[in-house]
């Protein structure tokens, strides 16, 4: 698929309200139905909100994970599951649990 393509059939189906803050683990209702890919984002941290990690899966992906390192290369991650009618985010990490890390910011569908 062409990028034109991608980018003419690329909608927005949900967007962090609150980028800047802290993210505890919790399930985003979403309807799978029309989108045959879907890309998430995070940011890097809640005070330092720069879009440093995007996963592109098919709704049919069960288990990902939103990765990147710190500038001393400690790694900080979210996983998360997809679901029949959602994605459910786990905590963030950092060095033990950090839901200032790794805040999930937007979700697109790429129709089908």
């Amino acid at each position: 698929m062409a990028t034109g393509t991608i980018q003419k059939n690329m909608v927005l189906l949900w967007e962090n309200p609150n980028p800047t803050v802290s993210f505890a683990e919790q399930t985003i209702s979403l309807d799978w139905s029309k989108y045959g890919l879907v890309i998430i984002s995070g940011l890097f941290t809640s005070s330092n909100p720069w879009i440093c990690a995007t996963i592109a899966a098919s709704p049919s992906t069960r288990h990902f994970r939103l990765a990147t390192t710190d500038n001393q290369n400690i790694p900080l991650s979210r996983e998360g599951d997809i679901l029949t009618n959602g994605i459910k985010f786990q905590s963030g990490y950092y060095q033990g649990t950090n839901n200032s890390m790794m805040i999930p910011y937007q979700i697109f569908g790429i129709k089908a």
